[in-house]
């Protein structure tokens, strides 16, 4: 009879352990398919920002995709890419052309990475090498003719130039920011420069100005040239009530002599008379 219960016992006990395992079995495999579908969550969403050219954003979630399930280091190679591919663009809005394609290669050739990725770092690279070349064939040549230009005092010709090119809508694309930002830096110098060499001239006219003796009445000719001189003549007698096509031109300039020798600003009716009384 004892052998019996013990026997019954050493069965309970039995089935009791198979249960045991069997529930922590179900219950590891329970864990296991959770963390791989959360890991497939944080994965896919990371890969849907990295199509979307939102590497930080693609960045973090392969972090955190890394540290959820045992993926042989992929989530963790594409992280790397994803930080490689966020730096390129920053340098590339920057218009630090040089060190963006740098970056871009090396997110290109990163061994195991991301097939997507390495493309859109592969079209990037072209993007960049395309704007270098028109950079450097184009807009580097315009750049030097316009600083030849400034050298030679050639401010307003530098400005019209500039003005024109900056309509350009090219220019207005991050990859030419740099060349642009060197443009408009010349046409401010340019200008700066006009307004300088204006403020200067005024200030040498009023110390010439300044400086010059005050003009004396004299019989000699004035520093008004011969035409001049006849025009004046010629609206002071009109204004007279004076047919001036009475006069020859050698009259009226002898006339205007004659009214300066007389102390006068201008032709007078005294003058006309005096002058024809005396039969120039």
């Amino acid at each position: 009879m004892k052998k019996s219960i013990f026997s019954v016992v050493i069965a309970v006990a039995s089935v009791m352990a198979i249960g045991l395992a069997v529930m922590l079995f179900a219950n590891g495999s329970l864990n296991a398919n959770a963390e791989q579908n959360h890991y497939n969550l944080v994965f896919n969403l990371a890969q849907d920002a990295a199509k979307k050219g939102n590497y930080q954003s693609a960045k973090q979630q392969f972090n955190e995709a890394s540290t959820i399930y045992d993926d042989k280091g992929v989530a963790k190679t594409y992280q790397n890419q994803a930080q490689l591919l966020s730096t390129a663009v920053n340098y590339f809005k920057n218009s630090d052309l040089v060190t963006a394609k740098d970056y871009f290669n090396q997110a290109q050739t990163l061994e195991h990475g991301n097939a997507m990725m390495s493309e859109t770092a592969s079209d990037w690279v072209s993007t960049i090498d395309n704007a270098l070349t028109t950079i450097q064939s184009d807009y580097n040549p315009k750049l030097n003719n316009l600083r030849q230009l400034f050298n030679e005092s050639h401010y307003q010709e530098v400005i019209d130039q500039t003005n024109r090119l900056l309509t350009d809508e090219q220019l207005s694309k991050p990859a030419f920011g740099d060349i642009k930002a060197k443009f408009e830096s010349l046409a401010k110098s340019a200008k700066d420069k006009q307004e300088a060499d204006k403020a200067k001239f005024k200030t040498q006219q009023k110390v010439t100005a300044s400086n010059q003796p005050t003009p004396q009445p004299t019989t000699e000719l004035t520093n008004l040239s011969a035409i001049q001189e006849l025009i004046q003549a010629r609206k002071r007698l009109t204004a007279l009530g004076i047919d001036e096509k009475e006069f020859s031109d050698e009259q009226l300039q002898k006339l205007h002599r004659f009214s300066i020798a007389n102390h006068h600003s201008s032709i007078t009716m005294e003058d006309v008379e005096e002058f024809l009384g005396e039969s120039h």
